[in-house]
């Protein structure tokens, strides 16, 4: 088995490198922290961020309040008012995440397994509502981390993202992660693509 250079035009290549282990499934039921890994993955999930600033904001205004007090004592309580705004907004990211998770759990196509085929043709997506094969060609770019392939469609407005425990074995994962390589454009995340044992 040939190793696949993912930064290697798939221009240059007529036929999957493992063209007879495909067509390939992985079937399993998506998470909230399986959709919050990929968002981070692709620099879609920024809420610490926003936060972390929100924090730096409040404190320096707390700062530039208590020290234009006009008496020795009065920086006490814009201090401790800042200090408590700053730690709700330190706590600002987990809020959302509870409130994430709880969007996603009430929608009840969430909680339906999905099935991902990986052939030469494209990515076939199967839920309980609806079947659809993207070509290759539709993809702009992926993304491979430790634990998830990410793939971007329409200037990375939709994205498909597969868990790697959805594969049977790490062989499988490694056999999709270096067609998809040879398919579509890569953009490294987190890790490097799975190269091939042999």
């Amino acid at each position: 088995m040939s190793n696949v250079n993912p930064y290697e035009s798939p221009s240059h290549r007529t036929n999957s490198p493992m063209a007879q282990t495909f067509p390939l499934r992985a079937t399993g039921v998506l998470r909230p922290d399986d959709a919050i890994s990929a968002l981070k993955a692709i620099g879609k999930w920024r809420a610490w961020l926003g936060s972390l600033i929100v924090a730096t904001i409040i404190i320096v205004v707390g700062i530039v309040l208590a020290l234009n007090q006009p008496a020795p004592n009065d920086w006490v309580w814009p201090a401790i008012f800042c200090g408590v705004m700053a730690v709700f907004a330190l706590l600002l990211p987990l809020q959302v995440r509870h409130r994430f998770a709880n969007t996603w759990n009430a929608r009840p196509e969430n909680q339906a397994p999905v099935t991902w085929t990986f052939s030469d043709d494209g990515l076939l997506v199967e839920t309980t509502r609806s079947k659809h094969l993207h070509f290759w060609e539709a993809f702009d770019s992926i993304t491979v981390t430790r634990d998830q392939l990410i793939l971007a469609q329409n200037g990375g407005v939709m994205f498909n993202f597969i868990p790697r425990r959805f594969f049977e074995s790490d062989d499988e994962w490694t056999a999709v992660c270096q067609l998809v390589a040879a398919k579509v454009r890569m953009r490294q995340t987190g890790a490097s693509p799975p190269k091939s044992n042999d």
